[in-house]
């Protein structure tokens, strides 16, 4: 209901800018429409038919809604009005028709997935995201650029490629804290705690440290291929942590139906599996295409726990890893009580518990003293924001007043929020590496 109402309402304020549009060139011009309007006509025009054609034809739409192709019309009917507004009177004609041109090369071509070869990436896929992230920018500054200083849209240009950048970054960060640290004594409501990140192995001054790499959200897809995934578990590997933790959102539409590459990717962490280092969980978008997640992980020996839990033994003690499936709800009531369940059915606590789950969301929800620690995703670091700056505001955060990265605690548990090995969503990160 939210995504036809949406549906509507959009199309039908883009009918009408057009409408008007058309009517006050008419009177301006003597009846004449202007390349403009050409040029708004024809990417609306395209972008119906370009959700027409995901609707009818995608294999994702078939399996999952035919509302995806309205989603990808509105998307891209959006893109198109930012794109024409911002950008037609300041680019040279042929530059914009190649980035609208790419942008709708690049949307087509999830009628059929497969992870993309470089040189497509390269020539297609990157320059229409950073174009599309721009024009998303850009919408509800439409009528600076329009009416008052039309160069503005390159200001917003410069912030996308400095996004770009950080978009393609993998940064390896040592994160130690105490878990007897309570930063200012006992607190029962949620807060940001402290922690120390560094380039190299922190030194462990003789207490007891227990090594943990964690994999989230690697999102295989535009910035994400099968090579630099394994590179990131080689690194893991070679560095011979006491737990691995895999906490979700393996894929994007790109990947959905390729077992290979994820499995390709993962490979390097089959021996930590075999050894019953590694642990896996699922987050929201593995649901979309489970059955590759699960034999990509079974591939290579990584147990995936689903509201399951193990016991392993480590250099500080036996810990107990529970996995849990994503809650999709988004009511809390449903949220605490399904939480709740899960501590009740673990029985009495025998051990240090570790939560692999997804949503830091969830971390409020459960009970005290039943969460040691917590490793989750999902807000890739809130994936626009100051962090690149020293300032931990991001928009997640703002708008959503939840854990977007770092280290939390609410009483006596604790919360580890990983900013993403990858991303998915918003075509950019920004300000958060």
């Amino acid at each position: 209901k939210i995504i036809k109402n949406t549906a509507i309402i959009v199309i039908i304020s883009l009918a009408y800018i057009l409408k008007q549009e058309i009517d006050r060139t008419k009177q301006e011009n003597q009846g004449m429409i202007q390349p403009l309007q050409i040029a708004l006509i024809s990417l609306i025009g395209a972008s119906l038919f370009y959700g027409i054609c995901m609707g009818l034809f995608s294999p994702i739409a078939r399996e999952k809604t035919r509302l995806l192709g309205i989603f990808f019309a509105i998307l891209s009917g959006l893109v198109s009005v930012s794109s024409v507004y911002n950008f037609f009177n300041i680019m040279p004609l042929p530059v914009f028709i190649y980035f609208n041109t790419i942008m709708f090369i690049y949307g087509f071509a999830f009628i059929k997935p497969f992870l993309k070869p470089v040189w497509f990436r390269v020539i297609i896929t990157w320059p229409a995201l950073i174009y599309q992230g721009t024009c998303i920018l850009l919408l509800p500054f439409t009528w600076i650029t329009y009416i008052y200083w039309r160069w503005f849209a390159m200001v917003i240009v410069g912030l996308c490629l400095i996004g770009f950048v950080q978009s393609n970054l993998l940064l390896k960060e040592y994160v130690s804290f105490s878990m007897n640290e309570t930063n200012g004594g006992y607190k029962t409501k949620l807060h940001r705690a402290t922690y120390r990140v560094s380039r190299h192995p922190p030194l462990s001054a003789g207490e007891k440290v227990l090594k943990i790499a964690q994999i989230t959200d690697p999102h295989l897809g535009p910035f994400m291929s099968a090579s630099k995934l394994r590179g990131v578990s080689t690194t893991i590997a070679e560095w011979n942590p006491d737990l691995v933790f895999l906490t979700g959102d393996f894929l994007t539409m790109e990947s959905y139906y390729e077992t290979d590459n994820l499995a390709y990717g993962f490979e390097p962490l089959h021996d930590l599996a075999r050894s019953g280092k590694v642990f896996a969980c699922l987050g929201n978008h593995d649901y979309e295409s489970i059955e590759t997640v699960q034999e990509a992980l079974r591939r290579n020996d990584i147990p995936l726990l689903m509201d399951d839990d193990a016991f392993v033994d480590t250099p500080v003690g036996r810990v107990q890893i529970i996995g849990t499936e994503f809650e999709f709800s988004r009511k809390n009531h449903i949220r605490k009580a399904r939480t709740e369940k899960l501590v009740q059915k673990l029985g009495e606590k025998q051990a240090m518990r570790i939560w692999l789950v997804h949503n830091p969301e969830e971390f409020q929800h459960f009970p005290d003293n039943s969460a040691d620690l917590m490793f989750s995703g999902h807000t890739h670091g809130g994936q626009v924001g100051l962090y690149s700056l020293g300032i931990h505001a991001t928009l997640y955060g703002l708008f959503k007043r939840q854990p977007d990265h770092g280290l939390w605690r609410q009483g006596s548990n604790s919360l580890y929020v990983h900013r993403g090995t990858g991303f998915y969503g918003f075509p950019l990160r920004l300000g958060v590496s």
